[in-house]
């Protein structure tokens, strides 16, 4: 049995068909045709059980392998490989190589169930390698796109944690009572209010004021909103 282990530390585009030289292993080259056709930076792949089949290579007669996958795009599972011999330009022979190959990466994955509208914490996320056959499309794959968002759907404990599954944090929401700045030029007035509607960073929102009247100010902060005096 053979098996190969890599790290996959660049974004690498997915191609169809690569070229080596002779002076590298059979084994070298199928490594590296699989890792040129991950298309998840940061991904370790797994290569075991190779066998080839039909004739043996022989070193001398060749100097290039062009490597071609037989299964089109999918590069997980049982994957079979065109393996093309070359002697400068001259096609020598081709062989077919096979084997069980997987792609794991690291994705954002919730450690215990997350509320819908629940902020998320540093305490309800992991990061944890799974089958790229397994993750779902949006996966989060960083800590920091998810720690301080808001889930737009219950989360089950050791679900992959999708981007589309988070909102921007509102900063303030309806009904709270928030601290209202009115600036114009150097003066700064502070007072109170009750937020009317919600909103995240940059959102223009409506409030009440104690008085019964309503204004309408950006949202700055946590429980903050900044208003133009228009003096």
């Amino acid at each position: 049995m053979m098996k190969i282990f890599i790290s996959v530390l660049s974004f690498l585009v997915l191609i169809s068909t690569g070229v080596w030289g002779a002076e590298r292993s059979l084994q070298e080259t199928l490594r590296d045709y699989i890792a040129a056709n991950s298309a998840w930076p940061g991904a370790t792949v797994t290569v075991e059980n190779l066998s080839l089949k039909g004739d043996a290579l022989v070193g001398n007669e060749y100097d290039r392998l062009i490597v071609s996958s037989r299964n089109g795009a999918r590069t997980t599972g049982r994957v079979s490989f065109n393996i093309t011999l070359l002697k400068g330009e001259r096609s020598v022979r081709t062989v077919v190589a096979v084997a069980d190959v997987s792609v794991l990466r690291n994705v954002v994955v919730a450690g215990g169930p997350i509320k819908m509208h629940g902020d998320i914490s540093a305490s309800d996320v992991m990061l944890l390698m799974r089958d790229i056959s397994k993750i779902p499309v949006h996966a989060a794959v960083s800590l920091d796109s998810v720690i301080g968002k808001e889930a737009r759907r219950p989360i089950q404990a050791g679900s992959v944690v999708r981007d589309d599954y988070l909102l921007r944090p509102q900063l303030v929401k309806r009904g709270q009572s928030i601290t209202v700045l009115g600036e114009s030029g150097l003066i700064v007035v502070r007072s109170r209010a009750t937020a009317i509607t919600g909103g995240v960073r940059g959102a223009l929102i409506k409030a009440r004021t104690p008085g019964g009247r309503e204004i309408s100010g950006t949202v700055s902060g946590k429980g903050l909103i900044l208003v133009d005096l228009g003096l």
